[in-house]
């Protein structure tokens, strides 16, 4: 819902969906385009060719992926999920390995995973290609959530149209060609890209995880320097909450955490979806249907600016792994700066509201470290009350310091973020922190 969305930051990066039956296995070759090679070793990363056509009349995709690994990337094991609704034509794959395929319910059910099996240490990159087509809308699609609906697509790492390393940590670049996208459609994404008639040819030189393509009618566009903003409305009354808040945002975190990673310009669209949000590099998306926005006409200004304030703190705050405790480095810290922004923005009231309804619902929450991906509790409520606890103990400026060297090398582990501490507020410091984190 808008309402509870925009009182706080709710950013899932998984989202767990049910899906169809599984489809079926395929044939194994070698192929290397060279150009796909060249991108992996020129940036250290590894790098995606997609080649895709969309058919607009039954909301279907036919794509192409070929993936270039680079040696570290791929040890014994290496697993990629796909939905299990899209039918493999073609699966190939280099270097001697061989795959095997199945189900997967963790931590998305019903997907296909793809094991790669590799029997000898590897000095080359490796070439995966996977050539599959299906309906973009995977089964059990909400209403308000289509990944496709006539006038409008978005492609999101969540709705699994894209091949991913089922860890979800792998970063890549990508060249990529759609065919199918109408051309009126307004086209928002990451890097670089041109739409000429049905064609959209996109290059993102800079890993990321998942690749995010909007196409939507309607949508108007309000430039910056450091935010382009997207919208059918740009005068609606939440766009131009999020309009402000955005580059307010950026402006503050800038001053603190240093110059913004992949930008600027971040690029934020607001669509008719369903309201959620999500976060890549350079680039956000604000999901408000009309019938949500109706039924919430009188949010407070603060609700949205923490929602586009977390996002854009995700610039800084974003390296570690979804899929472990450190995840708290990612959604806690986003979640504390974008109320260390409330605070500033709208005054200390503000955030004692914020931190009244935390408190609420950080009760009873588990241990953040030492039981994997900590809950939703812990990332949001209680993650950022211990920081709140810690700016308190050694001060806040003190902990000014810590992010501001933290967010010029954002921390992967939690061992990156007690090691600042420690240099900063003294090992004591770190330790009790690090034993807050445990309980």
């Amino acid at each position: 819902m808008l309402g509870r969305l925009f009182d706080s930051a709710r950013v899932e990066m998984i989202s767990v969906r049910g899906w169809a039956a599984m489809a079926t296995a395929c044939a194994f070759a070698a192929v290397a385009p060279m150009h796909a090679v060249a991108g992996a070793e020129a940036t250290g990363a590894a790098h995606y060719q997609v080649d895709a056509a969309i058919t607009q009349k039954t909301g279907t995709i036919s794509s192409t992926v070929t993936i270039t690994l680079p040696p570290k990337d791929v040890p014994d094991g290496t697993a990629f999920f796909i939905g299990d609704w899209y039918e493999i034509t073609t699966l190939t794959v280099g270097g001697g390995i061989t795959t095997s395929e199945g189900r997967a319910s963790k931590p998305i059910a019903h997907v296909r995973k793809i094991t790669l099996h590799v029997p000898h240490p590897l000095e080359q990159p490796v070439i995966l290609r996977i050539s599959y087509h299906g309906t973009l809308n995977g089964p059990g699609t909400d209403k308000g959530e289509e990944t496709f609906t006539p006038g409008r697509m978005e492609l999101r790492l969540e709705d699994m149209w894209l091949p991913v390393r089922a860890d979800f940590a792998m970063r890549f670049t990508v060249d990529a060609h759609f065919r199918g996208i109408p051309h009126d459609e307004v086209v928002v994404s990451q890097g670089q890209y041109r739409h000429i008639g049905e064609a959209l040819d996109l290059q993102r030189d800079y890993p990321d995880f998942g690749l995010p393509v909007v196409a939507a009618r309607g949508l108007n566009e309000l430039a910056t320097p450091s935010v382009q903003v997207y919208a059918e409305d740009l005068d609606s009354r939440l766009v131009k909450i999020l309009s402000k808040h955005a580059v307010d945002a950026v402006t503050y975190y800038e001053k603190w955490f240093g110059p913004i990673p992949g930008g600027p310009p971040v690029r934020l669209v607001v669509t008719g979806r369903s309201g959620s949000a999500y976060a890549r590099r350079a680039f956000i998306s604000v999901g408000a249907s009309r019938e949500e926005l109706a039924k919430n006409p009188n949010y407070p200004d603060y609700g949205p600016a923490s929602l586009v304030a977390h996002e854009f703190a995700h610039a800084w705050w974003s390296p570690a792994d979804p899929l472990t405790d450190n995840y708290w480095l990612a959604e806690s810290l986003a979640e504390f700066s974008s109320m260390r922004y409330t605070e500033q923005a709208f005054g200390p009231k503000i955030l004692e509201l914020r931190l009244k309804k935390k408190r609420e619902e950080a009760k009873g929450a588990p241990p953040i470290l030492g039981h994997g991906r900590p809950t939703h509790a812990d990332l949001y409520a209680k993650g950022p009350l211990l920081l709140f606890r810690l700016q308190q103990a050694i001060g806040r400026q003190k902990m000014d310091r810590v992010l501001a060297i933290l967010g010029r090398n954002p921390p992967h582990v939690t061992a990156d973020f007690l090691m600042v501490l420690g240099q900063v507020a003294g090992p004591t410091a770190a330790e009790e922190f690090h034993q807050m984190l445990e309980r």
